[in-house]
């Protein structure tokens, strides 16, 4: 009777999984016509104040490079952003000056990590990415370098395991 109690109740919880699952919307193909159309904000600072910036939601920050700058001829312009978080975290924004429809993807990174890629090869194509309507952003998770001596440290360590993510997302 108890296994064919805990067969009955896995078989409630997978249900319950899969109803919660089908109801997450998602993306049939490369346009947005089922994505929800937000305004354009456009940027509140010039590149150039923005790289002045110390302190984002109570994160010290240091912009070590900025620049305004298209992909391609016709393609939307974007504050190009790079820097620290409070010592180790190493990042890269991508803020677009006119285009932004208050969308956001951070790029993660696997393994050890230790560099910074901001090209999602997975959304190669997609058109609010190429729009311009995403702030994109990536991180280094806490280290450079794909040696280990960083995990002696123990606030790289806590920035590894998952304050690098959080704090890029406050920041950008």
């Amino acid at each position: 009777a108890a296994a064919s109690s805990a067969r009955a109740q896995a078989a409630a919880s997978a249900q319950a999984l899969a109803n919660s699952v089908g109801n997450v919307p998602t993306l049939s193909g490369q346009d947005s016509s089922d994505m929800a159309n937000l305004p354009v904000i456009p940027a509140g600072l010039t590149c150039d104040q923005l790289a002045t910036t110390t302190s984002v939601g109570g994160q010290a920050i240091s912009i070590t490079a900025h620049q305004t700058a298209s992909a391609a001829p016709g393609s939307p312009q974007y504050c190009a952003v790079t820097g620290h978080i409070n010592t180790y975290i190493g990042f890269e924004i991508l803020l677009p000056v006119s285009t932004w429809r208050q969308r956001y993807l951070q790029v993660g990174c696997g393994g050890l990590c230790g560099s910074i890629s901001i090209a999602p090869p997975q959304a190669t194509g997609y058109k609010p990415l190429a729009d311009g309507d995403f702030v994109l952003a990536a991180e280094d998770d806490g280290h450079s370098g794909n040696g280990t001596g960083w995990y002696s440290n123990p606030q790289q360590r806590v920035d590894f395991a998952y304050l690098s993510y959080h704090d890029v997302a406050l920041v950008s």
